[in-house]
């Protein structure tokens, strides 16, 4: 803008003048900073001033890094030359000299180097005048060739030529023989045949590629309507990475995936739980395609050990779905998923069981539930395990088989359990909560599922342990001629009963009861027009027992609580002493009543007392045969 002229009626907005270089100081003179940052507080952060001995260091450091270390040397050897010289001449010495001026390349050349560089230069001069010679007479004779009539401009003179200076010779390639003819033709017509043979075959595979693609089509929205039908989730696909998403844009969705988890499962297995169709070129033989699938199954292994230190495993049967079709293949994923998620619950739970201790690993959990009892939960490769009909194996079958599969049957039902409270939670349901006996509101506790295994696998062996009891009992007596009756049942509950229990979030536990009963009589009972037997017992026990392993004895009196195996062994011991000797009392008064005799027990001695014509007879303790406690 500067230059312009400016008249003298022009306002004065227009008169201002604007620098274009970049302000360095205020109104009022001071140096204007660099502004770098502004703290939220509003703080102003300025570019500190240079500091002087830094720069004056890196100029310094420059000088030495792009001259050379050397510097001084070199220039105090310049000066020293340029002083001798102008020492020499006195006559220059109002010329100005420096040693920055002097360059060694500006000496006169030596004859040797002269006579070297005409060695090199005059033959190749010579070289380029014979090239430029031919050159302009080749051009001159072509320009001869052309008619003066058909030129506007005149010719110079063809310099005279020697005679056959410029002749042309025509070579004919001479004919091959018959046989590289025939090689030749058959080659012409083999790379022939080989390039229609090429365009047919891509033709071919172009159509097959095409019908293929077809038919993937037809059965990928087939086997769409199969899922749709069958009721599995279908979830919009997300879109490709990378779609524009502006303003405008398509964002439907053109493609979907199906779900096949459980509603309230953790989003990380929701995530697991998701398949896509699989789509043409994806090299799979199924229709769906999981890409988070892991292909384990949960596999549960009982181990006892008996007291001569013999261990048997047993382990559940694994079925492996057929993935042929696309229900198969969409149930077997929906098992490993729902597996995964149980033993990510037992792994978050072992380490708080108040009845057993566990020690876990990535795949694997192992229960010490009881002594000589171990349940293992492992998650398997699905490569590693055998076909159905192929599981028939001692560990497979038996009772203890079946109890595994029992238990991974259980484990299913105590997620889903698990999944209704978490459901009742969030919506605010009752379920979460109850009402006790007085009549207050308690939240109910978050339900356990390797806890309520564990309970049931104590419960187990603790009836198998009381049961061993109670049959060696009857077969003692037994052995010595009194008839015994033992009535076991360790589940009081029936079927449907068991399974709520497994299902509802209560604190009712599996229980039963057991009766063992002595000494075996018939009575025959006679009523006018009617007459029937009854069998009666002349003495019981009663026991009532609930998981994981409590036990009460039911006397005649009293009822008392049983908590180790060698006090029931005493309280059998106790009881059945106690029945024989009232049986030896009757008996006594049996035979010494046409003497008048008396018969009764002494409860502080344990003995059967007997009295008659000035008589004492004491009968005492005694041990059964075959009876070890």
């Amino acid at each position: 803008m500067n230059g312009l002229p400016v008249e003298d009626d022009e306002p004065a907005w227009r008169k201002l003048r604007l620098t274009l270089e970049r302000p360095y100081k205020d109104d009022h003179g001071n140096p204007i900073h660099q502004l770098l940052d502004v703290t939220p507080e509003g703080q102003q952060i300025y570019e500190p001033a240079p500091d002087p001995n830094k720069q004056l260091a890196e100029s310094i450091r420059r000088v030495f890094a792009e001259r050379g270390h050397d510097f001084f040397e070199k220039r105090d050897a310049v000066s020293g030359r340029i002083d001798i010289e102008s020492s020499n001449d006195p006559d220059d010495e109002h010329e100005e000299t420096s040693a920055e001026t002097v360059n060694p390349s500006t000496q006169p050349m030596t004859p040797e180097q002269l006579f070297k560089m005409r060695s090199d230069i005059i033959p190749r001069l010579d070289i380029a005048l014979g090239e430029m010679t031919e050159a302009r007479n080749l051009l001159l004779l072509l320009l001869s060739s052309v008619s003066a009539k058909e030129s506007d401009e005149a010719v110079p003179p063809v310099p005279n030529l020697p005679p056959k200076a410029l002749t042309a010779t025509t070579v004919t390639k001479p004919p091959p023989i018959q046989s590289v003819q025939t090689f030749d033709v058959q080659l012409v017509i083999g790379s022939k045949d080989e390039s229609l043979r090429k365009a047919a075959n891509l033709f071919k595979s172009t159509a097959t590629n095409m019908e293929e693609s077809r038919l993937h089509g037809e059965q990928y929205w087939a086997n769409a309507l199969k899922i749709r039908k069958d009721n599995w989730g279908l979830l919009p696909a997300p879109l490709p990475f990378g779609s524009f998403l502006g303003k405008g844009a398509d964002k439907t969705s053109s493609d979907f995936l199906v779900s096949f988890g459980m509603e309230e499962s953790p989003a990380t297995f929701r995530r697991k739980a998701i398949g896509h169709m699989a789509t043409y070129g994806e090299n799979t033989s199924s229709a769906l395609v999981y890409p988070h699938r892991q292909n384990t199954r949960l596999r549960v292994t009982l181990q006892l050990t008996d007291n001569n230190g013999v261990k048997q495993s047993f382990c559940n049967r694994v079925v492996l779905e057929d993935e042929s079709d696309l229900y198969g293949s969409l149930k077997a994923a929906q098992t490993e998923v729902v597996e995964e998620e149980i033993f990510s619950v037992l792994i978050r739970e072992a380490s708080s069981l108040p009845t057993a201790s566990a020690r876990v690993s990535e795949r694997l959990i192992v229960v010490e539930a009881a002594h000589g009892t171990e349940l293992t939960f492992e998650l398997v490769d699905n490569s590693l395990l055998a076909p159905g009909d192929e599981q028939d194996g001692p560990e497979y079958g038996g009772f203890y088989g079946v109890l595994c599969s029992l238990i991974i049957a259980a484990l299913r039902l105590l997620l889903v359990r698990g999944h209704g409270y978490e459901k009742a939670k969030r919506l605010g349901g009752s379920e979460t909560s109850r009402v006790n006996s007085s009549k207050t509101l308690v939240a109910v506790q978050q339900p356990h599922i390797l806890q309520k295994i564990t309970d049931l696998t104590q419960y187990h062996v603790f009836c198998r342990r009381l049961k061993e009891e109670l049959d060696k009992t009857t077969e003692t007596l037994s052995e010595v001629g009194i008839k015994t009756l033992l009535r076991f049942n360790p589940a009081g509950e029936s079927s449907h009963q068991i399974t709520k229990l497994l299902t509802e979030n209560s604190d009712r536990r599996l229980g039963g009861d057991a009766s063992l009963y002595m000494d075996e009589r018939y009575i025959s009972l006679t009523l006018p027009m009617l007459r029937w037997g009854l069998d009666c017992h002349r003495y019981s026990l009663h026991f009532t027992f609930e998981s994981p392993s409590t036990l009460a004895a039911h006397l005649t009196n009293t009822t008392l609580s049983i908590s180790s195996i060698p006090q029931l062994c005493q309280l059998l011991l106790d009881e059945t002493e106690r029945f024989l000797l009232g049986r030896i009392c009757e008996v006594g008064r049996e035979l010494c009543e046409p003497v008048n005799g008396a018969w009764f027990l002494d409860q502080l001695t344990s003995r059967s007392v007997g009295r008659w014509e000035g008589n004492v007879l004491y009968v005492g303790c005694f041990s059964f045969p075959g009876y070890n406690q």
